[in-house]
Order: C-alpha cells, then sequence, then structure tokens
C-alpha cells in the first residue's frame, strides 16, 4: 500500500468527513485547547464518539487529554475512543507508545480519493444488469434498504452486523448544512431494489459514502457500476476530487485501487477500555 500522506489534503478531508457525518451519524462537536471532541446522541460506537486533533508531545499531556475526554463524554452517555489521522504525528508514529494495553484497535480505515476523470470510460465493470441510481428523498425507504444491504450475516464482513441505531440515523436525516449538499440513491439492477449509495458534496470534494449491494447481488459489477456512475457525477457538478474509505483488508479495498483510487492515508479508531 503506498500512501500519499499529503497533510493538508489529509486535514481538508478530515473537515470534509465530519461536516458530511453532521446530522447523520454525529450530534455535533466540540473544539477544546489540545483536541477535538464530537460525539452522536444516536450511535454508540466507537466510530462516531471520539477525540482527534489531539495536540500533546509526551504520555503525561497524552493521558490529561485523556482523561478530559472521557469524562466529557460520559456526561453525554458515551465511552471515548480516539479517531487518529497523520496529522497528529507524535500520536500516529507512536502508536505502539501511546495506545497501550488500554486500548484496543477497532478498525484500520484507508481514505482513497480519485481525480483521474479522463479515464472514467476505462473502468471494466462487466456488469450484466441495467443499473439507475434512483435518486431519493423518502429516508424511510433509503434506511431499509440500507439495512437490508448492509446486513449480511458474514463474521468476516466488519459491517455485516449493523446496529439498528443507524436505521434511525438515517431516517430521520435532515440536512440544514450552509453549502453542503446530500444526494441519497436507491441502487436498482433491472428494476429491482440491490442496495443503496450516498454521494455528500461541496464545492471542493465528492464524498461517496455508504455504498452496499445486497450480498446476493454482489461480484456482478454492480458496485463498479455505481462507482462509475457517481464518478461521472462528481465531474459533472464540477468538482476535482472523489473520497471514500472502506476497512483495510476487506475486498472493496482492491476493487477502488483497481478502479483508479489512490491511497491517501489510514485512519486508526482505538476505543478505551
Amino acid at each position: 500500500m503506498q500512501l500519499m500522506e499529503d497533510m493538508d489534503l489529509i486535514k481538508r478531508l478530515s473537515d470534509f468527513d465530519l461536516k458530511a457525518r453532521l446530522g447523520l451519524n454525529v450530534d455535533d462537536f466540540e473544539d477544546y485547547q489540545n483536541y477535538r471532541l464530537v460525539y452522536s446522541s444516536t450511535i454508540g460506537d466507537a466510530w462516531y464518539n471520539y477525540i482527534t486533533n489531539i495536540q500533546c508531545s509526551n504520555e503525561d499531556g497524552f493521558e490529561k487529554i485523556i482523561d478530559d475526554g472521557a469524562l466529557r463524554l460520559q456526561r453525554v452517555g458515551r465511552n471515548l475512543s480516539v479517531s487518529l489521522l497523520p496529522t497528529m504525528p507524535e500520536l500516529y508514529e507512536n502508536r505502539d507508545k501511546y495506545f497501550n494495553e488500554k486500548f484496543d484497535l477497532v478498525s484500520n480505515i484507508v481514505w482513497q480519493v480519485f481525480d483521474s476523470f479522463d479515464k472514467i470510460d476505462d473502468i471494466e465493470s462487466n456488469c450484466p444488469y441495467k443499473i439507475e441510481l434512483v435518486k431519493t428523498e423518502n429516508m424511510d425507504e433509503f434506511a431499509d434498504a440500507l439495512i437490508e444491504a448492509y446486513r449480511t450475516g458474514d463474521s468476516d464482513d466488519p459491517y455485516g452486523d449493523l446496529d439498528p441505531a443507524y436505521r434511525d440515523a438515517y431516517a430521520n436525516y435532515v440536512n440544514n448544512k450552509e453549502g453542503f449538499n446530500d444526494d441519497f440513491f436507491i441502487i436498482k439492477a433491472n428494476g429491482e431494489i440491490v442496495g443503496i449509495t450516498r454521494g455528500a458534496y461541496d464545492r471542493e470534494f465528492y464524498g461517496i459514502y455508504g455504498i452496499a449491494i445486497n450480498i446476493k447481488h454482489r461480484a456482478k459489477g454492480i458496485g463498479t457500476e455505481v462507482l462509475k456512475m457517481q464518478l461521472r457525477d462528481c465531474w459533472d457538478k464540477g468538482l476535482k476530487m472523489a473520497f471514500l474509505e472502506t476497512e483495510v483488508g476487506f475486498y472493496p479495498e482492491k476493487l477502488y485501487r483497481k478502479i483508479g483510487f489512490k491511497d491517501v492515508c489510514i485512519r486508526y479508531i482505538y476505543a478505551k477500555k
């Protein structure tokens, strides 16, 4: 895996990603002197209740931030986790020292970007179906299709047992962010609902979130065809870069690279025991 680790790009993507989740998976965030705290009242897992942007130079400083962040999250009924990016070099480069037996590594997420829009037509999907992206504002319909697509029952699938709280988060979502847009799509193959995806975008990035195909329809080129359609949508909107993330070692990671996405960095999520 070759990582770009462009610090300016990572910071911009981090801000974009947080904004994309506000009102959906994330309720709010607060910036304190040496860290940022992010939390969700709907979803209780480590992916949406964490501290990040940590500024410290030694273990004592880190412990103080962890204790302060844990106390603040306890007040809203959440346990602390840490979202770690290369923009926190002291912690990132010394993970074994800071994230010891007091933490569990719960996720390695690779961030990937695409900017080769002149090569979209070269992407081969070999999909035998007519694929449609049907934009919907019926969030109950979208939420039901999301749960159906993610619940695979596969123990090797990191998203195979999705918390029902995710359904509520999507069903109740209302976008009130100025200058930020969300398109929610039902994926149909030959007229049958087979999955969902979301395009979130501002004036710079197009984020592809939550793309999921029902397990019986996977490995048929549908996901690749959907990505091609979203990349064209990104280009048609005049945007210069598409962004997505996936779990390291999970099968879409290699698929996205084959399509033309480039690895930017790995985001580590550690949960405090």
